[in-house]
């Protein structure tokens, strides 16, 4: 992993599934993922290798304390923010905002480009602990200036 010089986190791309740095960022995404929204790991390897797929671990000081992974077509105006996760060691303080915000700038595209983000919804049938989280989720997403779309059902094509 490259060392990390200053205590200001940064952005780093990955690319090789055989590295510490892919390790790290999925034992955050799995520790921080709920199960039932994560891909299966050889979904993910497949999408390392995809051109319009874009993978970040977020590290500090040599530390992976976050991760994002963005579907950013180059051909078209829209992206899609598929997951998003800080360590639980990490959480608070702005880190998610501001990997939020270097993911999109590290994504090279257009600043008119329109952003989609998946929030499950707090409406669902679900206990009160996965609805308060979820309520989280979209006061997060809100903070940083994204709008909701109301009365649109999305399903995640997940395998498992």
């Amino acid at each position: 992993m490259p060392a990390i010089a200053s205590g200001a986190p940064s952005l780093i791309e990955v690319t090789d599934a055989r590295s510490g740095l892919f390790e790290a960022a999925m034992a955050i995404y799995e520790a921080e993922i709920p199960r039932g929204e994560q891909k299966t790991r050889a979904q993910i390897l497949v999408s390392l290798a995809h051109p319009d797929v874009r993978f970040w671990a977020y590290a500090r000081r040599g530390d992976v304390i976050g991760l994002s992974i963005l579907y950013a077509p180059r051909r078209q105006r829209v992206m899609l923010l598929e997951y998003l996760a800080v360590a639980a060691n990490a959480q608070g303080g702005g880190t998610g905002s501001a990997l939020f915000t270097a993911s999109l700038a590290a994504s090279g595209m257009d600043p008119g480009t329109l952003l989609l983000i998946e929030v499950d919804s707090e409406a669902d049938t679900v206990d009160a602990g996965e609805r308060a989280v979820r309520l989280k989720r979209k006061q997060f997403y809100r903070r940083l200036g994204c709008l909701e779309v109301a009365g649109f059902d999305y399903i995640l094509p997940l395998e498992n």
